[in-house]
This record gives C-alpha cells, sequence and structure tokens, in this order.
C-alpha cells in the first residue's frame, strides 16, 4: 500500500524528517507513536503532498507519488486526517460535506452525511453551523472521522485521533476508525503519543519515531515496552 524510502524533509533549513524508511501493507492499521517534536505530524503532511524540499521516495499502490500534489494525491485515495482541524467561519458544515460527500444526487449526498452523523452521535445542529468554528476538540476529531467516512479513502493518516478527547467519545472514535477499516478493507497510519486509544484497536503494527526517523518497530507488544519503559530507553539503547 504505501512504502517511503529513506526520506528527508528540510523546513526553513532544519531538517525534521532523517532517513526515514517505513511500510505500510494492504488493510493494516499501523500505529506511529512518538513524543512531541518527533517529527510525527510533519510525516503525516509530507505523505498528504506538503513540502516540496524533500529527499527519498514516497510509493503508493507503487506508483511514485513524491512530486505529486495534495489533490492528485487524495484523487488516488490518500486521506488526512488533521491533528488540529482549521476553523473556517462563514462555511457551512453541510455545505463542506455534501461538497466531498459521494452520491448520485443531492438527496443521496444528504441522507448519506445523516446516516454518518448518527453513527458518530453528532448533532445534527452542528451541520448548520459553520465549519468546525466554536467546535470542542471532540467535535473536531468526530468531523475528521466524518469526512473519512465521506471520502471512502485507501489510506487514511489519522493525526492524533485521541487528542482532546473524554472516555466515551475516545471509545466511539476507535470503534469507528475499526468499522471503517473492516468496512473498506483500508490501511491506516494512526498516530499518537498515548496508549489509550490503542487499548480498543486491532493493531497490526506498531513503530516509534524520535527525532525524526523511525526507531524501532514490532508488534502490540511494543506499546506496553514503551508504557512500562518511556521513550528515552530506545535513544540511550541504541535501538
Amino acid at each position: 500500500m504505501l512504502e517511503i524510502e529513506n526520506l528527508y524533509i528540510k523546513i526553513n533549513d532544519k531538517e525534521i524528517i532523517k532517513n526515514l524508511s517505513l511500510k505500510i501493507e494492504d488493510n493494516e492499521l499501523h500505529v506511529l507513536m512518538g513524543p512531541n517534536g518527533s517529527g510525527k505530524s510533519t510525516l503525516a503532511k509530507s505523505i498528504m503532498g506538503y513540502f516540496d524540499n524533500i529527499n527519498g521516495r514516497i510509493l503508493f499502490n507503487g506508483l511514485d507519488i513524491t512530486k505529486l500534489s495534495i489533490e492528485e494525491r487524495s484523487k488516488l485515495g490518500i486521506f488526512l486526517g488533521f491533528q488540529n482541524p482549521i476553523e473556517i467561519e462563514g462555511l457551512s458544515t453541510m455545505t463542506f460535506l455534501t461538497h466531498i460527500a459521494k452520491g448520485s444526487s443531492f438527496k443521496e449526498k444528504i441522507d448519506l452525511i445523516y446516516s454518518i452523523a448518527d453513527r458518530l452521535k453528532i448533532d445534527k445542529e452542528m451541520l448548520s453551523r459553520s465549519l468546525n468554528f466554536g467546535f470542542s476538540g471532540g467535535e473536531k476529531k468526530r468531523f475528521e472521522i466524518m469526512q473519512m467516512y465521506l471520502l471512502k479513502p485507501k489510506l487514511a493518516i489519522l493525526d492524533e485521533p485521541d487528542s482532546g478527547l473524554d472516555v466515551d467519545s475516545l471509545k466511539e472514535i476507535a470503534k469507528a476508525i475499526s468499522d471503517y477499516k473492516k468496512e473498506s478493507n483500508a490501511s491506516i497510519l494512526l498516530i499518537t503519543h498515548y496508549s489509550r486509544i490503542t487499548n480498543y484497536l486491532d493493531i497490526n503494527r506498531v513503530s516509534v519515531m524520535l527525532n525524526g526517523t523511525i526507531v524501532k518497530s514490532g508488534d502490540i507488544n511494543l506499546i506496553k515496552e514503551i508504557e512500562q519503559k518511556g521513550y528515552n530507553y530506545l535513544v540511550d539503547s541504541n535501538v
């Protein structure tokens, strides 16, 4: 599905991503963990096409997408759920959602939006408000997941979908992510620095990122290892 080879990224002459390689298989839920400032969000945006000053290769289903635009990558089936979704005052949430929803008629799109809103426990009153404007952190996360359901990507990159959530919301978001993966056979790269959301997910692979590169990969047991020892031991042990 996705293969990143020897990726380097500079932003304002500072190297953020350093010789990073990562592979995500078809229908895989891959968790990327790491402390704040390790480069996780930069990696997510680089997969989506936000940066020009990069070296290395990004392959998607065998196609080299390293130089493709954000729009081109989106059309191929890549989606990025933002860590901090932007607020757009004046843009109706419903107008935005009907624009991205897939359907042969306006009514079909509206019906789809309402059904997903029910599924994600989104108050329909919120659909008439400005996009993300005045929304809580948890409400913004639900709308990011809603966009994923509407766009139906083959690869969904979710940047800290667990941030700002209470326990009930966390379980609901985790279930929505799991259900989407099962129903669409999509691959998911889920980025977090906490382990709590992983308790509610069926995870295939875990990678740890420190100082702009992947320092260790493994199965679910790697999360337990981090919980016990923290991230610093990976630096100290030079793994």
